[in-house]
C-alpha cells in the first residue's frame, strides 16, 4: 500500500463555468472512489483536494487561502503522508488540513488522467497543464519551494558555466 503520495502541476485556468475543473484524477466513479482527485472550484479558484484511504474513508474538501486567479498560471500541488493531506499555491502551505490515518487506496479501477475525471464529464478543466507529476512519496515543504523556484525561474535558481552549475537559491538547504 501506498503511504505517501504528491501530486503537482502548473494549471492556467480560465475558471469558467459553475463546475469545478479536475487537474489530476483516477476516481472511475463517484460509488467506487479511489486514489485521488485534485481540482480548481471555478467560482473562487480555491484548490479542492481529496484522496480514499484503505480504511475506505474519503479525506479531503477545500483548502483555505489558494485561490488562483484566472488565466494565471499557478503552481499547485496536494501531498498526502499517510496522516495528512495538504495543499499548496505555489509553494505555499494553506491553513487548511485534512487528517485520517491510513495508507493510500491507490485504487484499480481507474486511469490516471489528466484535466478530466472519468466520473463526472462536467469537471474538465478549461484551461492548460505543465509540468505534471504524481510519486508515491509526500514530498517536504522544502523540496515543494525548490520545485517550484526552479520551474517559475530558472535563470534566478541557478547558472550554467563552462565549469558547473552554480546554485544562487537558499532554498536548496534541507531538500
Amino acid at each position: 500500500s501506498l503511504t505517501g503520495l504528491t501530486v503537482s502541476a502548473w494549471v492556467y485556468s480560465d475558471r469558467s463555468g459553475t463546475d469545478e475543473h479536475t487537474v489530476v484524477s483516477n476516481w472511475a466513479d463517484p460509488l467506487t472512489v479511489s486514489g485521488v482527485l485534485l481540482r480548481i472550484e471555478p467560482t473562487d479558484g480555491t484548490i479542492e483536494g481529496f484522496i480514499m484511504n484503505q480504511t475506505d474513508t474519503q479525506v479531503g474538501g477545500t483548502f483555505t487561502g489558494t485561490g488562483l486567479t484566472a488565466n494565471t498560471w499557478t503552481y499547485v500541488t496536494l501531498t498526502y503522508d499517510g496522516a495528512t493531506l495538504r495543499a499548496y499555491k505555489n509553494a505555499t502551505v494553506s491553513a487548511t488540513t485534512f487528517s485520517n490515518a491510513g495508507g493510500l487506496d491507490a485504487g484499480t479501477s481507474g486511469a490516471m488522467r489528466l484535466g478530466d475525471t472519468p466520473h463526472n464529464a462536467t469537471d474538465p478543466l478549461t484551461g492548460r497543464l505543465d509540468e505534471v507529476r504524481v510519486s508515491n512519496t509526500a514530498r517536504s515543504a522544502g523540496w515543494i519551494t525548490t520545485e517550484y523556484n526552479n520551474q517559475n525561474s530558472p535563470s534566478t535558481f541557478y547558472s550554467y558555466s563552462g565549469e558547473g552549475v552554480e546554485i544562487r537559491s537558499s532554498s536548496v538547504a534541507g531538500v
